[in-house]
């Protein structure tokens, strides 16, 4: 297949070479023309993907780098990879979002599989994707990266990929896509569980780093050691996952993804009590740290 990936950072770059190195025809757009120039003489900037791998994907013309967006017209596929950030006010920005499902519009003029793999909250496919994309009737999937940065045991090939689409025949096209390089997919009834699906599963661990956190204080108030606490409670062989204290939360997901499952759940009118709690716990945590 020829595929298109608009954004090339840690997501779009992986999925980009893991199926180019599964025989499709990959080009790897982002308005980044530094990056791209960059990408397009093998040089690798996300942790995993050496430059000597990506330079023989380009060498064989099964990956190359692009900022024109002509280069999407003619693909079979089409995977949005951009970042969903949160704006100043610490709300969901889904703007590059929406100008990825613009460039599509513009530049796509043959039906395609358009899938998203950015994180957001339930209903993004089908409202900021699909709603926006005019013109021409094409085939919308839903799955989520679960992309782990410099993880050597689990990667794309490994890790189970959840597929949800808005017609069946976008879910057979998204599993034959993905099944070309993925060991495992589990399709299942919508977009939006596979959206929700990953965005709790970040939740998960904010809440519960959240909670460690929160423990790491009550410890060192009662004078004792709250890593020996949490030693002592994993020797437990079931009912229990430790996590351990630092100073709140990292890297592109966690920070972010359960603010956007609060918003989404604040608009439907659920208070998302425990989320917005992990947060003030999480983001109080680097001053606790100075303080300590």
């Amino acid at each position: 297949m020829r595929v298109a990936i608009i954004g090339q950072g840690y997501v779009g770059l992986t999925i980009a070479v893991d199926s180019a190195g599964a025989g499709h025809t990959v080009v790897g757009f982002d308005v980044n023309a530094e990056l791209v120039k960059k990408l397009n003489v093998g040089y690798s900037h996300i942790e995993g993907i050496t430059d000597s791998h990506l330079g023989s994907l380009i060498e064989s013309g099964s990956y190359s780098a692009s900022s024109n967006p002509s280069t999407l017209e003619g693909c079979e596929v089409i995977v949005i990879a951009v970042p969903t950030p949160l704006d100043d006010q610490r709300n969901p920005d889904l703007s590059y979002v929406h100008a990825a499902a613009d460039l599509i519009t513009k530049n796509v003029k043959s039906p395609v599989l358009v899938v998203n793999e950015s994180t957001s909250y339930p209903g993004t496919l089908r409202s900021e994707i699909a709603a926006r994309i005019s013109g021409v009737q094409h085939l919308y999937a839903s799955s989520p990266e679960r992309v782990d940065p410099g993880n050597t045991q689990w990667g794309t090939k490994n890790t189970p990929r959840l597929i949800g689409g808005l017609t069946p025949a976008a879910v057979a096209k998204a599993k034959e896509f993905y099944g070309s390089f993925c060991d495992t997919i589990i399709e299942v009834s919508s977009p939006e569980i596979a959206e929700a699906a990953k965005i709790f599963e970040n939740t998960f661990r904010q809440v519960n780093i959240a909670l460690v956190n929160e423990f790491a204080q009550i410890a060192d108030a009662l004078g004792i050691s709250g890593r020996e606490v949490l030693d002592a409670a994993a020797t437990k062989p079931y009912g229990f996952m430790e996590f351990n204290p630092g100073p709140g939360v990292g890297g592109h997901c966690i920070p972010v993804d359960p603010t956007y499952l609060a918003y989404v759940a604040n608009e439907v009118g659920v208070p998302a009590t425990f989320i917005k709690r992990a947060n003030e716990v999480n983001l109080a945590m680097p001053a606790y740290v100075v303080k300590r």
